[in-house]
């Protein structure tokens, strides 16, 4: 999907957030066949969105840190055609988050936290500038 921002709101989306997420879900996003995130609270946070999997072990999978950034356009509550994107189920109460641009990044190891979370500097500078196509 292809995102616009005007040269006047980039500076509002200048910092990066980070969700953390159970595996597989983290690298289905990683890898784009996930574009919704369902959660039960909504955020009016817009932007980059580091994608962090959590480090409860999932078979081979990745843990323990960020593997992608992605773009965070929107979040509404889910719709019936919702349900037809790639492993996501409608619940009472569920908000999608919508994702594009992702860029999925070697492993970069750090601790995880609930709900929307800004990484250390440290973390942040190892991050690449996510931002929509423009």
């Amino acid at each position: 999907m292809r995102l616009v921002i005007k040269p006047s709101e980039r500076k509002r989306y200048s910092s990066v957030r980070a969700l953390s997420l159970r595996q597989p879900w983290a690298s289905l996003i990683a890898d784009g066949h996930k574009t919704i995130e369902t959660r039960t609270w909504r955020t009016n946070y817009r932007g980059a969105l580091a994608i962090h999997a959590s480090a409860r072990p999932y078979a081979n999978l990745p843990t323990g840190g960020i593997l992608a950034v992605a773009w965070l356009y929107d979040c509404r509550p889910m719709e019936d055609a919702d349900e037809g994107n790639a492993c996501i189920e409608r619940y009472e109460g569920a908000y999608a988050w919508l994702l594009a641009n992702v860029q999925p990044l070697p492993l970069i190891p750090c601790k995880g936290m609930l709900g929307l979370w800004k990484p250390p500097p440290d973390i942040q500078q190892r991050l690449p500038n996510a931002h929509p196509a423009i």
